[in-house]
């Protein structure tokens, strides 16, 4: 009974131990719902079957920079570049997409493509959106997204963007995600139907 409490407590120290190391910052957002896959294809810009890359990058999409030294005009003005990210900066994690096909945009098969989702763990701490799932490097998706002229595209919503592939090639939808997609529907949806 005591070597039971001891290595509970043993447990619940190293957890909060764990949870000094690397904070946890959680973020709600408000995305777009999709009725159905028809809907979800018409509003993306690109739909891709693509393999991510293992690795990625966290990095700090910041707000344009206000100019000027004068406090008033510049609330950031004087500051260092450790402080705190501005108001209105978002952490995200940019995997690179090497499309697989291609049923919908201007991406060649082969093509590499930047693709970006809200959170990651940025200086200790884990920034996460209420309800995403994260994308995991290294496997291969059917992606829906909004492309930007000089920036990584985006999910159009962190669970209905995304559908994991398996090695058979059959499509399978992350969990929030109720809406059921086959290849099938794509290549119909791709074909114009």
């Amino acid at each position: 009974m005591l070597l039971t409490r001891l290595a509970g407590v043993l447990v619940l120290t190293l957890g909060a131990t764990a949870c000094v190391a690397v904070g946890v910052a959680e973020s709600q957002v408000d995305y777009p719902y999709y009725e159905s896959p028809a809907a979800l294809f018409d509003r993306a810009d690109l739909v891709v079957e693509a393999d991510l890359s293992p690795d990625s990058r966290v990095t700090l999409l910041e707000p344009d920079p206000p100019t000027g030294t004068d406090p008033a005009a510049n609330p950031q003005a004087g500051m260092e570049s450790d402080a705190e990210p501005a108001p209105g900066a978002l952490v995200i994690t940019v995997y690179t997409a090497r499309a697989v096909t291609v049923f919908k945009g201007e991406v060649r098969v082969g093509q590499n493509i930047e693709v970006k989702e809200m959170g990651g763990t940025l200086r200790g701490v884990r920034h996460e959106v209420a309800g995403a799932v994260p994308l995991n490097g290294g496997e291969r998706y059917v992606l829906f997204l909004s492309t930007y002229p000089n920036a990584p595209a985006s999910l159009l919503n962190p669970q209905q963007g995304q559908y994991r592939v398996d090695d058979s090639g059959a499509l399978s939808a992350v969990p929030g995600n109720e809406l059921t997609l086959t290849r099938a529907d794509l290549e119909r949806l791709a074909a114009g139907g």
